[in-house]
Order: C-alpha cells, then sequence, then structure tokens
C-alpha cells in the first residue's frame, strides 16, 4: 500500500476543501443581488451543501462550517479564528468569496476522529 495515498484519504486536503466551499457558496447565492429577507436562506443552505459534500468524501473527520454574508457598501469587517489541536490531523480552510453587492466568508475547521 501507498503510505502517501493512504495519507491522502484521510487528510484535511485544503484544496479538497475550498472547492467544495465555493461551490456551495455559488450554488446558494451565485449572481443574486444583496436581498436582507434572504440571508438567513443562504447561509443555511451554504453551510448545509458544505456539510453535505464534506461528509461524501468519507473522511475521519467532525467538521464546524461558519458562514457570514454581508451587504457590500463600505463597511468593515475584521474577522479572527484560533484553534488548539493537532496540526499533523486537524485542519482549516477559510474562503472569502464576492460578488457584485456580497461578501461571503466561509470557514471550515475538521477535527480528525
Amino acid at each position: 500500500m501507498d503510505d502517501s495515498h493512504s495519507v491522502e484519504e484521510t487528510a484535511f486536503v485544503v484544496d479538497e476543501v475550498s472547492s467544495i466551499v465555493k461551490e456551495s457558496i455559488e450554488g446558494a447565492i451565485g449572481a443574486n443581488f444583496y436581498q436582507q429577507n434572504r440571508v438567513n436562506v443562504w447561509t443555511s443552505n451554504v453551510v448545509e451543501q458544505c456539510l453535505s459534500q464534506l461528509s461524501k468524501l468519507g473522511k475521519p473527520f467532525k467538521y464546524i462550517v461558519t458562514c457570514i454574508i454581508m451587504q457590500k457598501n463600505g463597511a468593515g469587517l475584521q474577522s479572527a479564528s484560533s484553534c488548539f489541536w493537532d496540526n499533523t490531523t486537524d485542519g482549516s480552510c477559510t474562503v472569502r468569496w464576492e460578488n457584485k453587492s456580497i461578501y461571503c466568508i466561509v470557514s471550515v475547521f475538521g477535527l480528525a476522529l
């Protein structure tokens, strides 16, 4: 058995997770313009789609997904996170996405089982 292949199957691969997040955001928000009354639905759809696709990877992780949606109006937003975990097995990924009227920031934390 190839060790590097088996590690890939159980590792938190940032590029793989980023692709899932971007596809989930595109699917949930896409080219929509900011509408306050749709933000709750959009955030729920983004995190549920991310979790659904992440679980299909079949990797030994518990996942935490957060989503922030903000209207592009010149306001500032600062965000930070910190983790106390095993860097050899656990991982995180943050994706910043935008269209003409919306910023969307999604963070995924993968905690090895």
